[in-house]
Order: C-alpha cells, then sequence, then structure tokens
C-alpha cells in the first residue's frame, strides 16, 4: 500500500520541482485522477486525496490559489465521463 502511495508523493515532487513551483502552491499532477486511481486500486485503499497542510501564515495565498487552480476538476470530470462511455 505504501509503495503506490510513496510513488504519487515522488511524482508530485517531480512536478513540482520540474515546473518551479513550491509547497503547497502546486498545481496538481497532469491526470492526478488517473494516478490517483491506480494507486487506490493497486494498494486496496478505499479513497485516494490530495490534502496540503496549510498553515495560517498560508492560508489567504493558498485560498486565492485553489481557487485560480480548480479547472482540473471539471477536466477530470470530463475525461471520467468519456471513459465510462467507451
Amino acid at each position: 500500500m505504501f509503495e503506490e502511495v510513496n510513488g504519487i508523493s515522488n511524482m508530485l515532487t517531480a512536478h513540482a520541482n520540474d515546473s518551479g513551483q513550491s509547497f503547497p502552491l502546486v498545481t496538481p499532477l497532469p491526470q492526478f485522477e488517473v494516478h490517483g486511481d491506480h494507486a487506490r486500486v493497486q494498494s486496496g485503499i478505499e479513497t485516494f486525496s490530495y490534502l496540503p497542510f496549510i498553515k495560517s501564515e498560508t492560508r489567504a495565498a493558498w485560498e486565492q490559489f485553489s481557487a485560480q487552480n480548480q479547472d482540473w476538476i471539471a477536466v477530470s470530470r470530463v475525461r471520467h465521463s468519456n471513459q465510462m462511455t467507451l
């Protein structure tokens, strides 16, 4: 179980490094829903989520950042609904 979660963690860290971002203000891993679902299935866990720890001093920046970067949710839903109809 931990190998799959560790793999997602490593991918997310590499994504942040490659894109010049720093935690917690990191855009989602491209196709997070695909990688997360794979890790969920392989590990046998019920749910897989990305929940960054937000300190009070970064809360305002996080709230703005997360509001501006919600488009991945709609993209994920479209991708998932297309896979369901194949």
